[in-house]
């Protein structure tokens, strides 16, 4: 539309023009069956070109839980709100990154750890963290969370965010350095499979 401008925060490095022209950066160059594709405002995504992909599901997650830290944030009143505007969050399952970035770029104070388990879409994830830009205040860690090293890693992370004592870089994994924590988070999202596996079967790449 005319005169329209894109909402939100500018991304650290403008993906899709230089997708476009055909000079991205090294790290932002992706395995030959991915792409750049937008996600929010000026955000974009790393995501398989025909496997699965980021749907509907993750954009109403994304906004029932942008949503909800709003209304209390509204609660918090005057005293609270300063802290509610901070709110620590967890993707659960985070695939893509998907809800977990469009959280972070409707909500720019939030510190976010998304925990995924397929490392190849693990790693697509921490590539648009970083080309998004919110590399100091959202981290993706490889593990299960029915693993207790994943959710220690969880926990420090969470921390460690917080704490502002280190880079994403610093975050990634269950060895990173600190003591196991109790991980405290005011939003936690996930979009699991939710269909029945006996009427719809996995997707034939074992992607979900």
């Amino acid at each position: 539309f005319e005169n329209w401008v894109a909402p939100g925060p500018r991304p650290a490095t403008d993906v899709l023009s230089l997708q476009s022209s055909g000079s991205l950066p090294v790290a932002a160059v992706l395995p030959a069956d991915c792409a750049w594709d937008p996600l929010a405002g000026h955000w974009s995504i790393a995501q398989p070109v025909a496997r699965h992909r980021y749907s509907t599901d993750d954009v109403i997650t994304a906004w029932l839980a942008f949503r909800e830290a709003r209304r209390v944030e509204r609660e918090a009143g005057p005293a609270g709100a300063e802290a509610a505007s901070r709110p620590a969050c967890a993707d659960i399952g985070c695939g893509l990154g998907s809800a977990l970035l469009m959280v972070q770029w409707a909500l720019p104070g939030t510190r976010s750890v998304g925990l995924e388990a397929q490392e190849t879409r693990m790693a697509l994830a921490r590539q648009s963290v970083l080309a998004n830009g919110c590399g100091g205040r959202c981290v993706v860690l490889g593990g299960d969370l029915r693993v207790t090293s994943s959710q220690a890693a969880a926990a420090r992370a969470v921390t460690r965010l917080f704490g502002g004592a280190a880079a994403a870089e610093g975050l990634e994994g269950p060895g990173a350095e600190g003591p196991p924590e109790t991980a405290v988070f005011d939003l936690v999202t996930g979009t699991p499979p939710y269909f029945d596996p006996a009427v719809a079967g996995r997707p034939a790449d074992g992607e979900s």
